[in-house]
């Protein structure tokens, strides 16, 4: 595979990430694919930013219980 091959799907990658995310309804995905070009942000930032803030609503484990 030639470099300009790689450099072509490495920019195929970044604008078309594969999401494994799963949607009830359609109008959920239009509602986030929306969402996310609007706000000109990458799916892997929302995800993550939304990951920490479940985190940090959840009480701290206690392990004697």
């Amino acid at each position: 595979m030639d470099p300009t091959h790689r450099d072509r799907q490495a920019t195929y990658r970044f604008w078309h990430p594969q999401l494994n995310v799963t949607f009830r309804w359609r109008s959920d995905w239009i509602l986030v694919s929306q969402a996310l070009a609007l706000t000109d942000q990458h799916p892997r930032e929302v995800l993550l930013r939304w990951a920490r803030q479940v985190l940090d609503e959840i009480p701290p484990h206690d392990p004697r219980s």
